[in-house]
């Protein structure tokens, strides 16, 4: 018996969890933010404007007035709600239902033998269609497939029968390494420098290549393209593409001690997401822009000897690369740290079980004594201090319209 993986994936989710909420707002171009004013979510309009997710909204402050742009943050007991909803829509299809993020989920369906003719295929995803339209107002692209990797690749292309092998090497050639599902940009160059160019070529690559490059998790995104399937809900988390950073400071930073510290308070901070979501990470791209707006934005990339999440262990790390790679013979004023290749698992050698003790003890005070009352001395004191300021100073998030 060969088993179907459905992959359901609302369109524009947030937006049509505010717009279910607020009517008024069909047809503007509205942004929705997270807790640290980057955009998360954008409407089709605002997408037409130029604005990109994951960008800081200051970024685009002067566009946002100008157009008339409608920017809120994200209200998660609203989306929450309506993800339970579709839940509860959806159980009929298959269970348990496999939640990747808000508005995407995977259903493996119940009895796939009799699923095997394509139009029965076809009809199963219509019926998805209708149910969650009908439910939620909401449309969803939906892909069915012998594997959740195939099935979600199948929901993005359009395809809603993705079981012909045929089909799949056909689109497997024509697409790029970047499109699987868990490649990160970063991955993608790595691939590339081993002559991995295309979802085909990673699916006929050698297992030791592909682990070597990705670890266990690309490997079994390998396999998955092979029809095998592999990956379990416990790793999706790792399939997070990368976790982003991106600062602009008030004032430009001109001396070594400034930018050792502010990289050292940014990637401790990026350390506590990590343990946070538990993963750990085997890359990092630390990018610094100089005020001159013609000048080159200065990058380096440092692939990490193994898997780590602890912040002693990557303040070391981001600040020897600064070390051997930075001058300070140019003011900065932006700091973008990215950290990808991120993976759920955690080597367990001696080094390694220090840090977690030492972790572990930094972790008691600070919940007994409050955040930040122990922090890695790298990241310096002055930062520190604003940075417990500003979370003092920090009002409760609050729904907010940009005057236009």
């Amino acid at each position: 018996m060969t088993p179907l993986f459905a992959f359901v994936a609302c369109r524009d989710f947030y937006i049509t969890c505010e717009r279910n909420y607020n009517p008024s707002l069909e047809g503007k171009p509205v942004v929705l933010l997270d807790e640290n004013e980057c955009i998360q979510a954008l409407s089709a309009e605002a997408r037409q404007l130029g604005l990109q997710r994951g960008v800081p909204l200051f970024l685009y402050a002067d566009r946002v007035r100008q157009q008339g742009v409608v920017v809120y943050h994200i209200n998660e007991l609203l989306c929450q709600d309506m993800m339970k909803r579709l839940q509860e829509m959806l159980q009929n299809f298959g269970d348990p239902l496999e939640v990747w993020a808000p508005g995407r989920l995977f259903i493996p369906l119940f009895d796939p033998v009799d699923y095997r003719r394509g139009d029965k295929v076809t009809w199963i995803a219509e019926q998805l269609l209708a149910t969650v339209k009908v439910g939620t107002g909401m449309y969803a692209h939906v892909g069915i497939a012998p594997t959740r990797t195939l099935a979600q690749m199948a929901a993005c292309l359009g395809f809603k029968d993705f079981t012909n092998r045929q089909l799949q090497e056909e689109m497997l050639q024509r697409l790029g390494v970047g499109s699987v599902w868990g490649v990160s940009p970063t991955y993608k160059e790595f691939l590339r420098a081993v002559g991995i160019h295309t979802a085909f070529d990673l699916r006929e690559a050698d297992d030791q290549v592909v682990r070597q490059v990705m670890g266990v998790v690309g490997l079994r995104l390998a396999l998955e393209l092979r029809n095998i399937s592999c990956l379990e809900p416990p790793d999706f988390p790792a399939l997070v593409p990368e976790i982003l950073s991106w600062r602009k400071f008030a004032q430009p930073l001109t001396k070594w001690e400034q930018l050792q510290e502010t990289i050292g308070l940014t990637v401790s901070l990026m350390a506590q997401q990590l343990q946070a979501q538990h993963l750990v990470t085997r890359l990092m791209a630390i990018s610094l822009y100089p005020t001159a707006t013609q000048q080159n934005i200065t990058t380096t990339l440092l692939k990490l000897p193994v898997p780590l999440n602890t912040p002693q262990e990557l303040v070391n790390q981001a600040q020897q690369a600064l070390r051997d790679a930075f001058t300070v013979a140019d003011s900065y004023d932006q700091l973008r740290i990215v950290c990808g290749g991120l993976s759920s698992t955690l080597p367990l050698g001696a080094a390694v079980r220090q840090s977690e003790s030492t972790m572990r003890r930094m972790d008691s005070v600070n919940q007994r004594m409050g955040t930040s009352a122990v922090e890695i001395a790298e990241a310096g004191m002055q930062q520190l201090q604003q940075s417990r300021l500003s979370r003092r100073l920090q009002l409760p998030l609050q729904r907010k319209v940009a005057e236009g």
